[in-house]
């Protein structure tokens, strides 16, 4: 039989964080029966790192476990579906190696998936610091509706958020990707590509995940004066799909939710203006997220430069599993 669920763990210099995350799905899977869920971490490797010691030391706790480590560097979202690539489960779903699960995730999320299923299952989480809760996440509403539901869903904060790391999703969606693979924000670029392929969607308002907010290793803790740049571009990305696709409901969707994109971009704005950003390059994401708004041409005429950066994200990065 195979699992319903695989857990795609990437790992990138994370063997302090490791013993926490692994030992929360193995007390998730206690609670559950056997030969459910598998775990796949994907680690790239970092001089001095010793996750691949903390991965073989859990290989008696956890039933379906298999870690796959890379001799070469290629990135979160690459990770990620490098694992959904080798998963054996009919729904895969991530944790980042610094974050955990709570003892009830699969309690809460296996019946959901073999009952209803849905294409993507979207989820809450706690907000953790030091391994305390800070609380949870304050989703406003549950639901249950098609994928464009939580597509819309997805600008507005409301149901879900644009992380990975807060879904299940049906592996095959993850399979037909053929979007950009970003070094930043690469969560919000790649749900707005994928979450209007799916036919049927569920949101609830369970926290599933404890997010980690005091790894200073995190490149959300780093300095980084590109983080506005970064966060229009991932829009920008999305916006050029939709051009070269004809998806012109959900380029429609985008325009129609630009106020609240503009909100998102408020932190990122004053975080990287805290960092350094300089004038140009302010005045470049501005350029650029009124250009990915403007639905009267394409994005690529708006802003002719972004069509060479929109194609060397096409590239999916070399992965050499050792």
């Amino acid at each position: 039989m195979k699992p319903l669920l695989s857990i795609v763990v990437p790992a990138y210099g994370s063997g302090a964080y490791l013993p926490r995350s692994l030992g929360s799905i193995a007390r998730a899977l206690s609670k559950v029966g056997p030969g459910l869920v598998e775990v796949l971490p994907e680690v790239d490797p970092k001089e001095g790192d010793d996750s691949d010691l903390v991965i073989d030391s859990f290989r008696g706790d956890i039933e379906l476990f298999s870690p796959c480590f890379h001799k070469v560097r290629s990135g979160l979202l690459s990770s990620r579906l490098s694992g959904a690539e080798r998963a054996k489960g009919s729904y895969v779903a991530f944790l980042d190696a610094d974050d955990y699960v709570d003892e009830s995730a699969f309690l809460s999320l296996l019946p959901i998936l073999a009952k209803e299923g849905p294409d993507v299952l979207s989820y809450s989480f706690y907000l953790s610091k030091g391994g305390k809760s800070l609380g949870r996440y304050p989703f406003s509403s549950s639901f249950k509706g098609s994928g464009q539901k939580l597509f819309a869903s997805f600008f507005l904060d409301i149901g879900t958020r644009g992380f990975m790391w807060t879904k299940a999703y049906r592996r095959e969606l993850l399979l037909g990707y053929d979007g950009p693979f970003l070094s930043a924000f690469e969560d919000v670029c790649f749900n707005a590509i994928v979450l209007p392929k799916a036919k049927t969607s569920i949101a609830i308002r369970k926290p599933i995940v404890y997010y980690e907010e005091g790894n200073p290793d995190s490149l959300t803790s780093q300095r980084d004066p590109s983080r506005y740049l970064s966060h229009v571009t991932a829009f920008a990305a999305a916006r050029a799909y939709y051009d070269l696709h004809s998806m012109e409901r959900e380029k429609l969707v985008l325009r129609s939710h630009a106020w609240r994109m503009r909100l998102s971009f408020l932190y990122a704005r004053k975080k990287a203006k805290e960092d350094g950003m300089g004038r140009a390059e302010k005045e470049k994401a501005d350029r650029l997220f009124k250009a990915t708004i403007d639905l009267s041409k394409p994005l690529f005429q708006s802003v002719p430069e972004f069509e060479e950066t929109y194609f060397s994200f096409l590239k999916k990065p070399e992965r050499s599993p050792s």
